[in-house]
């Protein structure tokens, strides 16, 4: 399983195999990022492939997204993004299933420079499972590779 974004199931890339392949953050115009302005709106988008002949079964099905946001230097936590989006079919028929969210805008301030810091860090923990419910338990992952820094 590819390092950082952990998924299941995993029998391996020729069967089936999902994955949260990265996770970057984006100002408007500008190239993705660990570096944002605390005024200024951003995006996070989220990587998502799922590999094996048999992905073709969780094609049109609904994936739920989340990103947890901690603030290191405080502890604090919030959740942002919380969003869904329908997984595309392989194309042409048995090949990888590669598809991207963008979660956003967020306004600007909704990650802040704590007081008496001259800017702000932050861990983003991004995690999909299934909508459904039978397949969330078995159809999940989770990212936790993306550390941002907020400049004024």
């Amino acid at each position: 399983m590819p390092a950082p974004g952990i998924g299941q199931p995993d029998f391996g890339p020729t069967i089936l195999q999902f994955n949260i392949k990265n996770v970057t953050i984006q100002e408007p115009g500008l190239p993705p990022a660990a570096i944002v302005r605390v005024s200024t709106s951003f995006t996070i988008a989220t990587d998502i492939e799922i590999l094996g002949f048999l992905n073709v079964f969780l094609a049109g099905g609904v994936l739920e997204i989340a990103h947890h946001i901690e603030e290191v230097q405080t502890g604090n936590r919030q959740t942002i993004g919380l969003t869904t989006v329908t997984v595309p079919p392989p194309t042409p028929l048995f090949s990888s299933i590669n598809f991207s969210k963008v979660s956003g805008p967020f306004p600007g301030g909704t990650l802040v420079i704590p007081p008496t810091f001259a800017s702000g860090t932050y861990r983003v923990l991004t995690h999909v499972h299934h909508t459904d419910p039978l397949l969330a338990p078995v159809v999940a992952a989770f990212h936790d590779g993306l550390i941002i820094m907020v400049t004024p």
